[in-house]
């Protein structure tokens, strides 16, 4: 998530936005997937080497309800614990897209 979050803000800002609003999220992984036809326009290696998850569907306008979406997930199992983060972000998510 720190990723995504790190490389939302400029992206975001980015003039070389492409026309279909496609674009790339860097993921941490130690090996690539096993090339098939499954991962085809999912998961592609960028110019550096690293993996990035490839979203074709998602207007520029929703990427920060994505980013609210994909980290309640991802701390949402802590919820009692930490002052109930996980909800307050799903709940934005859900928010923006209202």
């Amino acid at each position: 998530m720190q990723n995504m979050q790190a490389f939302l803000d400029p992206a975001i800002e980015d003039n070389n936005w492409t026309q279909d609003g496609s674009f790339a999220v860097p993921i941490n992984q130690r090996e690539p997937p096993q090339a098939n036809k499954l991962h085809e326009g999912i998961v592609r290696t960028t110019s550096e080497g690293s993996l990035a998850l490839e979203l074709n569907w998602l207007p520029k306008e929703d990427i920060y309800a994505l980013a609210y979406l994909l980290s309640g997930a991802a701390v949402c199992y802590m919820n009692a614990s930490d002052g109930r983060k996980g909800e307050k972000f799903l709940k934005e998510g859900i928010r923006m897209l209202g």
